[in-house]
């Protein structure tokens, strides 16, 4: 019996010893024939990941790289991606030395690779195929915002104008305490939500015929607006609890709408939305 346990021993060693080389090239072999696929919008499926290299405007030398990894990110990653449509032809966009390459690693440990344009486009490209996402966003600026890049100059800055307000992508606010006018405090607002009612109380601003005195003091309060397009507004907040708004000689009243929107007739109808408290 002794001797029959030393054979099979010896047997499952043997067994374990040479079938090792042939299993690492079988599953090298399987390996490599799922780590790179084609881009096909239609398999994108879930991500585990995405990386993207880029450039930016100010300096095509040098080359930024940054990954993507949360799940809110990857989904939104994963619908724009995904609507995208087989174009024919080549755009200029990819036409230049540098290229921006977006490698997405899928839930099965595959890997596709597309560039994305250098300019605002919506375009993605694989060997001489190019896809357009154009139905799920406007510009590329909806891939390179999840990666935080600065690939095409912004628009010039515009004037105020309630009535082209439209849908904001974000807005910054800039305030001070009144107890403390010298330190200035920032927030950005990014929520759906909030950034529709912001909305709302600009577009529903009017024009006023003279500049109330709310705005004269030490500190500046500063609303920065960027638009869908990425152009951005600047608008001025008063000090105190005034539901006025100033760019350089003009200004304008929300107290209308910010009564019908919130219920409050002053400043606080915005200050709220920044978790600001200025009093």
């Amino acid at each position: 019996m002794k001797r029959l346990l030393v054979l099979l021993l010896a047997g499952l060693l043997l067994t374990a010893c040479t079938a090792p080389a042939e299993q690492t090239a079988a599953a090298q072999a399987t390996r490599a024939a799922i780590q790179n696929i084609d881009f096909d919008p239609a398999q994108v499926g879930t991500l585990q990941s995405a990386t993207l290299t880029w450039t930016e405007y100010s300096d095509r030398s040098i080359i930024h790289t940054g990954a993507l990894t949360d799940a809110e990110s990857l989904r939104t990653l994963e619908q724009l991606l995904s609507a995208a449509k087989r174009m024919e032809g080549i755009p200029q966009c990819f036409e230049t030395a540098h290229q921006h390459e977006l490698a997405l690693v899928r839930q099965d440990g595959s890997i596709m690779t597309v560039l994305v344009s250098l300019d605002s486009c919506p375009t993605l490209r694989e060997g001489d195929t190019c896809f357009d996402f154009s139905a799920a966003a406007d510009t590329n600026q909806a891939i390179y915002d999840l990666f935080g890049a600065t690939v095409v100059a912004p628009p010039p800055e515009a004037p105020f104008d309630p009535a082209q307000v439209g849908t904001l992508r974000s807005a910054t606010l800039l305030w001070t305490e009144s107890a403390d006018r010298s330190t200035y405090h920032s927030a950005t607002l990014a929520d759906r939500n909030k950034l529709s009612l912001l909305e709302k109380l600009l577009s529903g601003a009017t024009r006023m015929e003279n500049i109330p005195m709310c705005f004269d003091g030490p500190a500046r309060h500063e609303l920065t607006l960027t638009l869908q397009d990425g152009s951005r507004m600047t608008v001025l907040v008063s000090l105190d609890s005034c539901p006025y708004l100033r760019e350089g000689d003009v200004c304008f009243s929300y107290k209308r709408m910010a009564k019908q929107l919130t219920g409050k007739d002053t400043n606080e109808a915005i200050y709220d939305l920044f978790d600001a408290h200025i009093n």
